[in-house]
């Protein structure tokens, strides 16, 4: 047994195969009307699956040239159309298809085709063979068998049919009885098809709804031919009739589970894009305006890290049920609210939802409605027994102001969310022309970023640490640059945030830290003394699991004693897993690490807190130095950070000093350390040495560097 795909396109019948191979069913291929028909003559395949999009109409053309052939009238015919080229289904239909299958192709819908088919068609084969079998072979494959011969008095039909139509077996079946069974609103096409096979004298086959006596409808698929007689000229028909009620059923759930979420029950991507593309039609035909917001959750992955992956689904649940009941219960928005009757929400995937707006009347309700949406979120969501709180990010955009298709459209919301989720989350942003550049930025960036990362273009630069009182060195901070060939010199403020979204930074992190451990040891074995070299470490960083182990690795490698590093990490990547980053902080001392609070005073900054972790210095985020001694808040702030560490018996650094005052208004509140310009700027490794050798014969005051520096004073995350 053997099935004849006509096609050139390698997915399609790479498909077939998949589909039909595990039930022993071989495949030929033919690429051109002309090979299929060699192949159908000398093979003789049960069923043809043929392409539409075969070149020049060839498709079309083989199924005409099978049905001339007179072994080939019974031969079921599949055509594969794209779902929306109805002249394509038509010209199938013409040209003597028995059905059709569309694009995209599903591999479960695809094999229920195929399979039901091929068991037709060895159905029809054994009638024509032994007609003794016929009634066990109709109820094993639930196929009636019917035939109605012109001026007869009724329809003959087999045992299995008249179970099909719920009708008594034993007795011919007049015609209007038959139709009644028919549902009414599908009589009149089943009369059209029957008159157009009789009077093109072809073979037709169609579905159709059945009317059962408890009311409930069936689907059949019936199907025939024309009985000729000696000189050509019908006497009647003849063909079969199948129940195939569970197939449309398992065809309609296939259908569903294509086309949405199976975790919120939401549209899904496949299920937007046809909305979305409906919509915008609508929109041209009547001059409206459609808006798009395009959601993506906060911190998500945070959630995923802490609760799991069923923690995290519990989050998008709740979420989805919110935005859906949101849109729903339109009679419960405040007074002067847009009307939501149109909107639409789908889960793109991960974290990322879309609300479509289909009847918009001004661009600001769209801003309505994505208030709304950022408020429904943020109440609390209980979860393993506790309030957690999630917020979200939400860009908007506009047809037409903001793109007239499906892809441009999206992508614009995609670049308004982000600069959304940059300026802090928990807000909204309309998509401007410059976001656009401004994504197409960063998309070039991160391009670049991969390959910086095989091409060596990363360097890392050294600013040394002061002790206040005595200008001493006390240790030095590395800080990464990227040196690209063709942009030159790119900011830490705009490269490190794509390391750490795209998880880039956990490699480089690794490379920060074993290139700053092995130039420790360069300077000492040049009789140099650095003091602890500081490395920062990013709160994705923080959350790989093979953080201790890399760092160990790197101790060991190098040769660097534990005593001789310090690791920088910021207070918001402490407070995101807390239990976790206790442990992983104790590890680090128990290897004689030094651990330093960085941006000290940017987020929590609360004793509660603070007096658990095992952190060794407060490094005092350098927006609080940048007004002293002239700004009196600042300065407040600045008196009270060194007091809880003094309470605390911690050290305290500040950065970003650049200025005599400065240092002289952080030595009198008793602060430890300083580090900026008015020592030194970040530097190459070449320009730090020589920078280490002047300071073992000079006085300890502040100097430049006689090298060039690496001018570029932001540090990364």
């Amino acid at each position: 047994m053997s099935v004849l795909v006509v096609s050139a396109d390698r997915e399609l019948l790479r498909s077939v195969h998949d589909v039909l191979t595990p039930h022993g069913i071989g495949v030929c291929e033919a690429s051109s009307a002309e090979q299929a028909h060699e192949i159908f003559q000398t093979q003789r395949p049960l069923l043809l699956l043929v392409d539409a999009k075969l070149a020049q109409g060839g498709g079309f053309r083989v199924c005409e040239r099978v049905r001339q052939d007179p072994r080939g009238a019974h031969v079921p015919v599949l055509v594969v159309v794209d779902a929306r080229d109805e002249n394509g289904i038509r010209r199938a239909s013409d040209a003597g298809a028995t059905d059709f299958i569309t694009r995209p192709l599903n591999h479960v819908l695809l094999q229920h085709r195929l399979l039901g088919q091929l068991d037709q068609a060895k159905t029809l084969a054994a009638l024509r063979k032994d007609r003794t079998q016929l009634e066990e072979a109709q109820r094993i494959a639930k196929l009636g068998f019917w035939e109605a011969r012109f001026g007869a008095l009724g329809i003959q039909a087999s045992s299995e049919f008249c179970r099909t139509y719920s009708l008594p077996g034993g007795e011919s079946i007049s015609p209007r009885r038959l139709l009644r069974c028919v549902h009414p609103d599908d009589r009149r096409r089943v009369l059209e098809v029957m008159r157009g096979a009789l009077r093109d004298h072809q073979p037709f086959a169609l579905e159709h709804r059945v009317v059962a006596p408890n009311r409930m409808s069936r689907t059949v698929h019936i199907q025939g031919e024309i009985s000729l007689d000696d000189f050509g000229r019908p006497i009647g028909f003849f063909g079969t009739a199948r129940d195939i009620t569970a197939q449309k059923l398992s065809e309609g759930q296939i259908r569903y589970l294509a086309y949405h979420d199976a975790l919120t029950g939401l549209g899904n991507r496949l299920w937007f894009t046809d909305r979305f593309r409906d919509a915008l039609e609508q929109a041209r035909r009547h001059e409206r305006r459609v808006g798009l917001l395009f959601i993506d959750l906060d911190r998500f992955k945070q959630i995923n890290d802490i609760y799991g992956q069923s923690g995290g689904d519990r989050i998008l649940g709740a979420v989805a049920k919110r935005m859906v009941q949101l849109v729903r219960n339109t009679d419960r928005v405040a007074r002067h609210a847009p009307d939501w009757k149109g909107a639409v929400v789908s889960r793109l995937g991960g974290d990322e939802f879309t609300v479509l707006l289909t009847d918009l009347s001004k661009p600001s309700d769209a801003a309505f409605v994505a208030r709304r949406i950022l408020d429904a979120i943020a109440r609390p969501i209980a979860l393993q027994e506790q309030a957690t709180f999630m917020t979200a990010s939400i860009g908007i955009t506009v047809f037409p102001e903001d793109g007239i298709e499906v892809e441009a459209i999206l992508q614009n919301a995609a670049a308004a969310m982000y600069v959304a989720k940059q300026n802090g989350g928990n807000g909204y942003q309309f998509y401007t022309h410059s976001l656009n550049a401004v994504a197409q930025r960063r998309v070039a960036l991160e391009s670049k970023l991969r390959q910086a990362t095989s091409a060596n273009e990363f360097q890392l630069a050294y600013q040394p640490k002061i002790h206040i009182a005595t200008g001493r060195l006390i240790g030095a901070e590395a800080l990464l640059r990227w040196q690209n060939p063709e942009l030159g010199s790119v900011s830490p403020k705009d490269f490190i945030p794509i390391l750490e979204d795209t998880g880039l930074i956990v490699r480089v992190g690794e490379w920060v830290l074993r290139t700053a451990c092995e130039q420790s040891m360069a300077w000492r074995a040049q009789g140099l003394d650095p003091g602890p070299v500081s490395v920062n470490l990013s709160a994705r960083q923080f959350e790989d699991d093979g953080l201790i182990g890399m760092v160990s690795r790197a101790l060991e490698t190098t040769g660097l004693s534990g005593d001789q590093l310090e690791l920088e990490i910021t207070e918001t990547t402490l407070m995101q897993n807390q239990e976790m980053a206790i442990s992983v902080l104790r590890t680090f001392k128990n290897m004689g690490i030094r651990i330093s609070l960085d941006d000290f005073g940017t987020g929590y900054s609360s004793l509660s807190y603070l007096k658990r972790f095992p952190v060794d210095v407060l490094k005092i985020d350098g927006s609080f130095v940048r007004d002293l001694p002239g700004d009196a808040d600042d300065a407040a702030i600045i008196t009270a950070i060194i007091s809880i560490a003094k309470a605390m018996s911690l050290t305290v650094i500040a950065e970003g000093v650049e200025t005599e005052a400065q240092q002289d208004f952080l030595r009198a509140q008793g602060c430890d350390e300083v580090q900026g310009f008015l020592w030194s700027p970040p530097q190459t490794p070449e320009s730090f040495t020589m920078w280490l050798q002047r300071r073992q014969t000079t006085p300890k005051t502040p100097s430049k560097p006689s090298s060039p520096a690496i001018n570029d004073p932001s540090r990364p995350r």
